[in-house]
């Protein structure tokens, strides 16, 4: 389906590139690691974000006539149903060697992830969904989780970004080895629409998204009268605003539309309901004024 892959960087995004470059820099120079952590709720682009930043800095494969070596300057593993750490370790060792399977110990499969680290020429790894292993089993067990944080980080020099929902801060910050480690925090927020420089955020977010699908004309999204309905359709959610986009414009382009109409937007959130929960009908249908959503 169209725009599955399509990116639109938010100020918020190009600030956490900006910061993931400058962490980088120091590991080449040589610094201590210095880690991150980027909290928020669901759909605000935590994975967007640094999936997007992976993918703009892939492994690079040196082959010569009798051997190769992959270098990996981002390492990107979602720890996602992962509560133990041994299940996290053999996940990120997976990851570097590209295996399907992992088997040993934590403290020997830890020594192997380091070897790779340093091997591979890794300069940031990105751990997300990491709220998953942070906040399973007793203080006991939380604590040992950030000792094993904090001695990989110490061992390769890596720095480690932590990415989760919000519930990942009080996790970070109660914990004096882990946060004294992680000093640069980031929260990623749904849009908001409450003055006019949030609404000419939101109105610049969907001009650039506009812009991203294939047709011969662009809708419009960030003309005024738009914007307020698509807040009020998502509630400023960006996941659930480009889920409500991918299907205006599969509807659009099943009617041959030379770009996405209002009536396609109606339709496409009749078809996922109240999205936002913020109006009870479609807002696509009626004239609508924003001040009870506000």
């Amino acid at each position: 389906m169209i725009i599955n892959s399509a990116f639109a960087m938010r100020p918020q995004f190009t600030e956490i590139w900006q910061t993931f470059d400058e962490l980088r820099a120091d590991f080449r120079e040589g610094a201590p690691a210095t880690c991150m952590m980027i909290i928020g709720e669901t759909g605000v682009g935590k994975s967007t974000v640094v999936g997007e930043y992976a993918r703009a800095n892939l492994p690079i494969r040196n082959e010569s006539e009798h051997s190769f070596d992959t270098k990996t300057p981002v390492l990107l593993v979602s720890l996602k149903g992962m509560s133990q750490r041994l299940s996290a370790a053999q996940t990120i060792l997976k990851k570097l060697q590209r295996l399907p399977t992992v088997a040993g110990k934590l403290s020997p499969v830890t020594d192997r992830i380091e070897a790779q680290m340093k091997r591979q020429d890794v300069e940031l790894l990105i751990l997300d969904e990491f709220q998953h292993l942070a906040e399973t089993g007793a203080e006991k067990t939380k604590s040992q989780t950030a000792d094993w944080i904090k001695g990989l980080a110490k061992e390769t020099r890596v720095p480690i970004v932590l990415v989760g929902m919000p519930s990942l801060a009080d996790v970070i910050t109660s914990n004096a080895q882990l946060a004294s480690i992680t000093p640069i925090r980031r929260a990623l927020a749904e849009f908001r629409y409450d003055n006019e420089r949030r609404r000419n955020a939101f109105r610049s977010f969907l001009t650039e998204l506009d812009a991203l699908f294939p047709f011969d004309q662009q809708a419009g999204l960030g003309e005024d009268w738009l914007a307020e309905k698509m807040f009020l359709a998502s509630g400023g959610n960006p996941r659930l605003l480009c889920t409500l986009l991918r299907w205006a414009a599969k509807t659009a382009i099943e009617a041959g539309s030379r770009r996405i109409l209002e009536k396609h937007l109606e339709a496409a959130y009749d078809k996922f309901g109240g999205l936002s929960g913020l109006v009870d009908e479609n807002p696509f249908t009626r004239s609508t004024l924003l001040k009870q959503a506000s």
